[in-house]
């Protein structure tokens, strides 16, 4: 008996010493975390991620985290290899696209869907709430901003899976501070919850921030020389901290020695250095608005004016609406389906618009009934124009630009112009239509038969340079153009030959017209506001005024209103008001926390102005307050 009974002990021994050690290691979690991978076929990212899932592979992560960036260009094919890379991974991986899938996708974002259902995920595993969303910008350059719609979702996929005892850990490309336009937004759904770690990309840098009191950890980047620099990184979660470490291939696996181990619990305000960012309160009294209003979704398109009394747009979910500006009440809506990037246009009784699935769509301006639909052939981002004569024009992702008849719409002609995505608006100058297109080229087209009757190239490689996102200016016999590669561009009319170009200012892709035709505003990169005449056959800079609305990189052309104010404004939201004649800095004010997508003149004499977070207003055109 006593034999026995000292078995038994023995044996209850050795059952609790292997129970202690399957919680110790249950209670042990390793993840691998790649950011910013900027693979295209063949390059030395494309190399060193292979290195990268080999080791991994050989390792005992539970599963890696892939956090944005993983493409050069967005396009789908460097998209199509690095999902299949990552198939490889012989573990769990999840996903979350950065800002070169989003910004300059060929497909509208489509194909991350495609290759990987969505965009954003949610994965328990133990006491852990891992949640990963996007952060855009979306189709076009700007702050990062996460749709209003991927807020609501983040909020309520907590609210349902968290009770006391869990950790969230939030995974997305941008940190939480400068560069997220509405990082504060995500930051308060956060903090309602026991978040312990965000986890992000974007600088290529290694290090640990402090995102408003949530400890951030930026990853490095995979970049660097074939076969030696080939970085990701591990963290290592325990119950009472988190190790995280920089892994270099050079032979085998070799760990940094640089890294950190951090708290999950107690008072964790000091730990990282502090990452700030910029947001005020909108609106300022002095200003005077006659309407604001906030749409539930957030927002890429610019108002279009069906009517006196009527705007319409589209949104972040779908939907063309219809809103009332004196009831704001919704006079008619399209049910919600993908994402609109395309700003709406009217001609005759029709509200004219381009959808990602290719689709253009006409509606009935009074009761949004639709009216006719063609496919042009590839996803549509273009804000397209109609003509005089009842014809609409606009452009597709693969080079497509068609003409067609608004009333009907019966194809007139549907030409293969170039190779890349249309974007910004084409502009109709007599028996000719100019626009620019993400190839490198700006195209000149014969309107009546769609012939291209020429075209010009900046002669960079690189076609983020392309001024693909400019709405071209003409007067004079010459069109002007911006572009990415921070040069201003004067060519014939007649020939597309290059009469001038100057990078003397940092200009980017925001410009436009004045009333008269004698002046070119372009916002440069820095503060800066310039004024270039039309008339001279040479570069000729009437004035440059210091407006101080800081770094600068988001499209939305300014405009020059009927009193002779030019109104632009910021990645950050704020509205700025120049005296066109003599460059004299007005007035600003704070509009919202986001870019704005559009500014356009209305019928009634006012301003209109959209911004990312949804936010529709109207400005009155004083030129003194």
């Amino acid at each position: 008996m006593r034999v026995l009974k000292t078995v038994f002990t023995l044996a209850l021994t050795v059952i609790c010493l292997w129970l202690s050690g399957q919680n110790t290691t249950a209670d042990t979690l390793r993840v691998a975390v790649l950011a910013d991978l900027h693979v295209s076929v063949g390059n030395a990212q494309d190399k060193n991620l292979s290195q990268v899932i080999e080791n991994i592979n050989a390792s005992d992560y539970d599963f890696v985290i892939v956090d944005g960036d993983v493409s050069t260009v967005g396009s789908n094919e460097e998209l199509t290899n690095v999902k299949n890379k990552l198939s490889l991974l012989n573990k769990p991986y999840f996903f979350v696209p950065g800002n070169h899938e989003t910004n300059w996708s060929e497909s509208a974002c489509q194909k991350i869907n495609d290759l990987w259902g969505t965009d954003r995920f949610v994965y328990e595993v133990g006491d852990y709430i891992f949640i990963g969303y996007s952060t855009g910008p979306y189709i076009k350059m700007g702050d990062g901003a996460v749709r209003k719609e991927d807020i609501i979702w983040l909020d309520n996929e907590l609210s349902k899976r968290y009770k006391i005892g869990k950790k969230v850990v939030s995974v997305a490309h941008y940190p939480l501070g400068e560069g997220l336009s509405n990082y504060k937004d995500v930051v308060n759904v956060l903090k309602k919850y026991n978040t312990i770690l965000h986890i992000n990309g974007h600088h290529h840098t290694y290090a640990l921030k402090n995102y408003d009191g949530i400890v951030g950890f930026m990853a490095p980047t995979l970049i660097g020389k074939p076969d030696t620099n080939a970085v990701y990184s591990s963290l290592t979660f325990t119950p009472d901290n988190i190790k995280i470490q920089r892994h270099q291939e050079v032979t085998g696996f070799v760990a940094d020695k640089k890294g950190w181990t951090v708290p999950q619990s107690g008072d964790r305000s000091n730990v990282g250095e502090v990452f700030d960012g910029v947001y005020h309160a909108p609106m300022n009294d002095d200003v005077k608005v006659p309407f604001s209003y906030q749409e539930t979704a957030s927002m890429y398109t610019g108002v279009c004016f069906p009517t006196k009394n009527s705007i319409a747009y589209g949104t972040s979910e779908g939907q063309v609406k219809c809103l009332d500006i004196k009831t704001k009440q919704i006079l008619w809506e399209t049910p919600k389906t993908t994402t609109i990037y395309s700003t709406p246009f009217v001609s005759g009784k029709a509200v004219i618009i381009g959808r990602i699935n290719g689709d253009v769509e006409a509606y009935n301006a009074k009761d949004g009934k639709k009216l006719w639909s063609f496919n042009i052939g590839s996803p549509v981002v273009q804000e397209g124009i109609a003509d005089d004569k009842g014809f609409g024009y606009i452009g597709g992702s693969f080079g497509e630009f068609a003409k067609f008849n608004c009333k009907d719409g019966k194809i007139v002609w549907n030409e293969k112009i170039g190779s890349g995505l249309m974007q910004g608006r084409p502009t109709i100058y007599e028996d000719k239509i100019i626009f620019g297109c993400w190839d490198k080229n700006l195209y000149c087209v014969d309107r009546n038969s769609g012939k291209m009757l020429w075209r010009w190239t900046n002669g960079k490689n690189q076609k983020l340079y392309s001024p693909g996102n400019v709405v071209p200016a003409v007067s004079h016999e010459k069109v002007f153009v911006v572009a990415p590669d921070r040069y201003m561009t004067a060519v014939s009319l007649a020939d597309g030959k290059e009469i001038w170009r100057t990078n003397l200012h940092t200009v980017r892709e925001s410009m436009c017209l004045s009333k008269d035709g004698d002046r070119v505003y372009a916002k440069t990169m820095n503060d800066v506001l310039i004024c270039v005449s039309t008339a001279s056959q040479d570069y000729k800079l009437l004035w440059a005024t210091d407006i101080k609305y800081g770094y600068e990189h988001t499209p939305c052309p300014p405009v020059e209103a009927k009193n002779g104010l030019v109104f632009l404004t910021n990645r950050r939201g704020q509205v700025f008001a120049v005296d066109g004649k003599t460059g004299t800095a007005k007035w600003a004010f704070d509009a919202g926390n986001s870019a704005a997508n559009k500014i356009v003149e209305g019928p009634d004499g006012r301003v209109w102005i959209t911004l990312i977070e949804g936010r529709i207003l109207s400005i009155e055109p004083m030129e003194i307050l």
